[in-house]
């Protein structure tokens, strides 16, 4: 999903998510809400510290054509 479809999928502006992105503003809990129903993922995994996304995170090119489930 891109940051276009996620923010159009959440009801955000591109500008917000680009901001909330950078780390320039913090999102609201109704931000967080709208944002994990667009995702389809528990409001809990969005507020979970990075540290624990480490161990799940995996960097593919396009390229290689990996599908992830």
């Amino acid at each position: 999903m891109t940051l276009v479809e996620l923010a159009r999928a959440a009801g955000l502006s591109l500008g917000m998510m680009s901001k909330i992105e950078n780390g320039i503003i913090s999102a609201s809990l109704s931000t967080l809400q709208a944002l994990s129903r667009a995702l389809g993922v528990p409001l809990t995994s969005l507020l979970r510290p990075f540290a624990d996304f480490q161990q799940e995170a995996l960097l593919a090119d396009r390229a290689m054509g990996v599908h992830i489930e």
